[in-house]
């Protein structure tokens, strides 16, 4: 079996870099599956969202608040205009498709709903002592989030 490459391990944690993960995201037809190429898939986009996304986003985060943020009381609303605003800046500088961000914002939200994913929550947190792919997957969709609960909104 062919092994999945990990291309994000020589990313620079900018905007090019967050790019990339957008754009190179796979999301199967027919879900991850059982399949042995898509669990591999799986993991490799895991583990990418883990080592590589959460800090170029925390990275990201960081410098737009202190470029333009910087007089102003951090705070739930702030940290939302801050993510809407790296999303924007990706859009406007063409560096992925509004339409391609959603589809991965969706199945990232998608896989953080099945409930497979408690399970692949405790074996990151037991691994790494920490929680990066939920957190990532409730950052990018923060506007579904009650951010101080980390539970998902109602409908």
């Amino acid at each position: 079996m062919t092994e999945i490459p990990s291309t994000w391990l020589e990313r620079e944690h900018n905007l090019d870099g967050l790019a990339d993960f957008f754009n190179e995201y796979e999301i199967p037809f027919w879900g991850f599956g059982s399949s042995e190429k898509n669990k591999k898939l799986y993991a490799k986009q895991m583990a990418e969202i883990h080592e590589y996304v959460h800090p170029c986003l925390q990275d990201l985060m960081d410098e737009k608040y202190a470029k333009k943020y910087k007089d102003k009381k951090y705070s739930e609303s702030l940290f939302r205009k801050i993510v809407k605003d790296i999303i924007n800046d990706l859009i406007k500088k063409d560096l992925v498709a509004e339409k391609q961000i959603q589809k991965v914002k969706d199945n990232l939200l998608a896989i953080y709903k099945d409930p497979a994913f408690a399970d692949f929550e405790r074996v990151e947190v037991n691994t790494y002592y920490k929680r990066k792919v939920g957190d990532t997957i409730m950052i990018l969709n923060n506007e579904k989030f009650d951010l101080d609960s980390r539970e998902l909104k109602e409908n």
